[in-house]
């Protein structure tokens, strides 16, 4: 399966929208599954979401402990773009 930024191996697409289509994938860096979400660039919502500014990354090492801090019924967001 293809790979998006070097770290997300998407597995199968779990569902599409008026905006966007959904995708369980793997974090290979932090071993875990997450959820993809990929934009239509016609959706107006999403084309103001990739046209904002571009937050400066942060350390990897405050990912790694919330990876295995969750817990269930809680989301993360890990990395935005």
């Amino acid at each position: 399966m293809p790979m998006i930024g070097g770290r997300y191996r998407l597995i199968a697409e779990v569902g599409t929208g008026g905006t966007a289509s959904v995708w369980r994938a793997v974090d290979v860096r932090l071993e875990r599954t997450v959820a993809i979400k990929s934009c239509y660039l016609s959706s107006p919502a999403c084309h103001a979401l990739v046209s904002a500014p571009r937050p400066r990354p942060g350390p990897r090492q405050d990912a790694e402990p919330s990876a295995v801090t969750g817990t269930p019924g809680s989301v993360a967001i890990v990395l935005t773009r």
